[in-house]
């Protein structure tokens, strides 16, 4: 699919490849992101989702093939340009990742008070961005701990939004939720988008959640990118891979026990 001619590209991969050993993760691995919109990538585990994204981050280099942001190419950043380009980026990770031993604004604000900021300024932030996911004042100073698992999310994704990023990663946003906590994270994740024109990428085996979120829908299968649309034509595709993912058969073209 060619994006709409009105959509800017904020993040772009060109046949990125990555294999590790005689094993192919990704193979001609192309995908455009546009800017302010959210795009789920969905596929089988194993299939190379998160190596994608770690190849985004310089976690992991490409062994062909090029990725950028904002135009210019990020793949083996000297590390002054990597850490310019670290700021651009939130992250929501799978099961939060909060620190036990921070109290949860601390944990918000993780990034300013390892630079330094003053700790009054810093707590300030953190109790607006917790206000952003419809966490009280109260929340800041408790524990991870001492509240539930759906606020821990809001409170990972006010971690993700504090710095104010171009662009957040959502891993498995709604994994372990119940359906209705999963609903209030997902419509998050979309006023998010809305409100701060964030970029998102996120990656999911919730189909509820990806529909909910996603502009738009790629699907990863033996490390290309085999189908990208909307999320409107996504759910009426005639696709055979697409609709097998959907709805979970294990009968199809997909062979879910290939990688």
């Amino acid at each position: 699919m060619n994006l709409p001619k009105n959509e800017k590209i904020k993040v772009e991969f060109k046949n990125v490849a990555k294999q590790f050993g005689d094993r192919v993760i990704l193979k001609d691995f192309s995908l455009q992101i546009p800017e302010g919109k959210t795009v789920v990538i969905l596929g089988g585990s194993g299939t190379g989702k998160s190596v994608s994204i770690k190849c985004l981050l310089g976690l992991l280099n490409p062994d062909k093939g090029d990725i950028l942001v904002d135009g210019k190419s990020v793949v083996k950043l000297k590390e002054k340009h990597q850490y310019n380009l670290m700021k651009k980026f939130g992250m929501l990770f799978q099961f939060g990742a909060l620190f036990d031993s921070l109290t949860n604004w601390e944990n918000v604000s993780f990034a300013f008070l390892e630079h330094g900021m003053d700790r009054d300024k810093a707590k300030k932030i953190a109790i607006e961005k917790l206000a952003l996911v419809g966490l009280g004042k109260h929340v800041a100073d408790l524990m991870p701990a001492e509240i539930s698992g759906g606020m821990k999310k809001r409170v990972s994704l006010a971690r993700a939004i504090c710095t104010n990023p171009e662009i957040v990663l959502y891993d498995e946003p709604t994994t372990g939720l119940d359906p209705i906590t999963a609903d209030t994270i997902d419509r998050l994740i979309v006023e998010m988008r809305d409100k701060l024109n964030i970029t998102g990428i996120a990656i999911t085996h919730d189909m509820q959640s990806a529909f909910k979120i996603a502009d738009y829908i790629a699907l990863l299968y033996q490390g290309e990118i085999i189908y990208y649309d909307t999320v409107e034509n996504t759910k009426t595709t005639d696709n055979p891979y697409v609709k097998q993912f959907i709805n979970g058969e294990e009968n199809g073209p997909i062979d879910f026990f290939s990688n």
